[in-house]
């Protein structure tokens, strides 16, 4: 995956930093909303002063407008890139796949040169794009929202990254149980656009010997494969929501109950604890979304492995880098030749 990357982003560099500094803008607008939050309450509510609370609300509100226009921008960028990515590879799959022989195509399949094609490309589009939108924003996230925890309250900060161990270990679990399960899922995708294939370009011989019941049978069997497969990944990914958010919530309930505890001692002030909700918020959430990512990424692997398999494959009959045009004169003479099947 990450060897295909390198060499299809090379040409859009100037665009990744473009969207790595406006992921950046985000992460950093987003964060300053619980500081600004947390003095609204202990100033503005606590001392009823209305100026200020109007002040710090339309800041909050003008930031919260510009959050919005760059998280746009960033998606935008984001999706052109990817796109054009996935054309480029597009492109070179189906100029490696006109220079084959038939041996190649017998090799690969017909039916595995399609998917690879399309299915393969769109998912290493997929995970490319969660890539740009979740690994560059979750590091940020995490790291600016739990520098800023930290200076808010020491104690209740390491509430946060307790469930850390837990979830990397369940994380690494889920990727190594989806890599095995993706990569049955690709091929029953290829085995479905075989069956698919062979029953519309025979359809005339499946009629004249009478095979139509047969040919349905098979087709209805490669599906029910193909269905098997989708259920297990699905379960797996199914299963793996629950879990992040039963930490999540878990996670909340101890803040609040510590956080308690402090405001009744009056370590920890109300609009304080209520900021640090917020930047538990988006720890918890960055640590999210990049086990998503993880689990996910599996799927993209299995299907960079396949695009490479393709780009990679050198015909066994190649083009000659001279050729006779109509106009020359020239004589044809076999010596020393000799042909033999693979």
């Amino acid at each position: 995956m990450l060897d295909l990357m390198k060499i299809y982003l090379k040409p859009y560099r100037s665009k990744l930093v473009l969207i790595a500094f406006l992921v950046f803008l985000q992460a950093l607008l987003q964060l300053t909303l619980p500081t600004l939050l947390a003095e609204l309450v202990d100033v503005g509510i606590a001392n009823a002063d209305v100026s200020y609370i109007v002040q710090v609300g339309l800041w909050m509100l003008l930031i919260t407008v510009v959050t919005v226009a760059v998280t746009v921008c960033s998606g935008y960028q984001t999706a052109k890139l990817t796109s054009s990515v996935a054309l480029t590879i597009r492109e070179r799959l189906y100029a490696s796949v006109q220079g084959f022989s038939l041996q190649e195509y017998r090799q690969f399949g017909h039916s595995t040169l399609l998917t690879r094609t399309t299915n393969d490309v769109q998912q290493v589009q997929t995970i490319l794009s969660l890539l740009l939108k979740t690994m560059l924003l979750a590091p940020m996230m995490f790291i600016g929202a739990f520098i800023l925890s930290v200076t808010k309250n020491l104690t209740l900060s390491f509430i946060l990254i307790a469930p850390l161990p837990i979830i990397i270990l369940i994380v690494i679990w889920f990727a190594k149980k989806g890599g095995t399960l993706f990569a049955s899922l690709q091929k029953r995708v290829d085995q479905l656009n075989l069956t698919l294939r062979e029953g519309i370009t025979g359809i005339r011989d499946i009629r004249s010997f009478n095979q139509v019941d047969r040919e349905r049978e098979r087709f209805s069997e490669a599906n029910e494969s193909y269905r098997n497969s989708a259920i297990h990944v699905h379960q797996l990914m199914i299963y793996l929501t629950p879990i992040m958010m039963f930490i999540l919530n878990f996670s909340i309930v101890a803040l609040l109950w510590f956080g308690s505890l402090q405001l009744n001692t009056g370590e920890l002030q109300v609009g304080d604890l209520m900021a640090f909700i917020q930047y538990a918020m988006y720890i918890l959430f960055s640590i999210m979304l990049t086990s998503v990512l993880f689990v996910s990424f599996p799927r993209a692997s299995v299907s960079a492995k396949r695009i490479l398999e393709v780009l990679n494959a050198e015909p066994t009959i190649k083009s000659p880098t001279y050729s006779l045009t109509p106009e020359q004169q020239s004589s044809l003479r076999f010596a020393n030749v000799s042909f033999q099947y693979p």
